[in-house]
């Protein structure tokens, strides 16, 4: 009787996986994508009435033919994990569903008020910063009518066609 050897690993069954759990993932990853670009690929599976899976392997496989698949993008906001389905606004604090990853505003509304309220803070820490550099050291003198000497030249016409400096006009009447 032959021994059979105890060391070999006998062949293991893959699982199975099927096309409906392969188009769910592939689901799942365009989730992650901004609403536009998903969009698009679940346009195009309609259009050409292919797996979802299908096309998005189809899509990478002729990034790879043309040489861009290692000129890839990353989105930081994948460090923070998966984009979320409902988000809280961090403004009103109300429910809604982001249109971009990474998006905290539920309206472009709560988003420039919360700006707003950080310049106001912004601004009013710069002015208390440099409020003692806008006081003038000396008061300036205030003359109650204008004097000839302090006009800036303006350019007018002497009323015989000619063009001169206004306060010229002053100094020869």
């Amino acid at each position: 009787m032959a021994k059979v050897p105890t060391d070999v690993k006998q062949p293991t069954k893959e699982p199975t996986v099927t096309d409906e759990q392969l188009n769910a993932a592939a689901d799942l990853l365009l989730t992650q994508l901004p609403d536009h670009a998903g969009e698009l690929v679940h346009i195009l599976q309609g259009e050409y009435q292919v797996q979802l899976w299908h096309l998005l392997c189809g899509i990478m496989l002729a990034m790879h033919q043309e040489g861009r698949l290692s000129a890839f993008t990353l989105d930081p906001a994948w460090r923070d994990g998966l984009r979320q389905r409902m988000l809280k606004c961090h403004e009103c604090n109300k429910l809604f569903k982001p249109h971009n990853i990474g998006q905290k505003f539920c309206t472009n509304t709560c988003g420039n008020i919360n700006e707003a309220r950080k310049l106001d803070l912004n601004e009013k820490d710069t002015q208390n910063d440099t409020y003692t550099d806008s006081v003038p050291n000396k008061p300036e003198s205030v003359d109650s009518e204008p004097s000839p000497n302090n006009v800036d030249p303006v350019i007018a016409t002497d009323g015989t066609g000619n063009w001169v400096e206004a306060g010229s006009l002053l100094l020869d009447s």
